[in-house]
């Protein structure tokens, strides 16, 4: 399962699912309250909130440096408010 998150986050399938594999977000929420995999949950967390975060300040830095237009783009803000909404729920 681990390889499979890992995947997710390399592709960026951070919220949104990989036809194959669903999405890091989806992986991790399956595993996050097995005591069993607490320490890789852990790691899996930390990796995914900073993914999701990384993502989201590229896409800022273009919005405030003029590269993102808001009306051409609504798509891709929408997508940023989502990553963000994930990351934050996950504290």
């Amino acid at each position: 399962m681990f390889k499979k998150f890992e995947y997710c986050l390399k592709k960026n399938y951070l919220i949104y699912k990989n036809p194959q594999f669903g999405s890091a977000w989806d992986i991790y929420q399956k595993i996050k309250d097995d005591t069993s995999t607490a320490s890789v949950a852990f790691n899996m967390k930390n990796s995914l909130i900073a993914a999701l975060q990384d993502k989201s300040q590229t896409i800022v830095n273009k919005l405030l440096t003029g590269k993102i237009n808001f009306v051409r783009d609504t798509m891709i803000l929408d997508t940023t408010y989502q990553e963000l909404a994930h990351a934050f729920s996950t504290h």
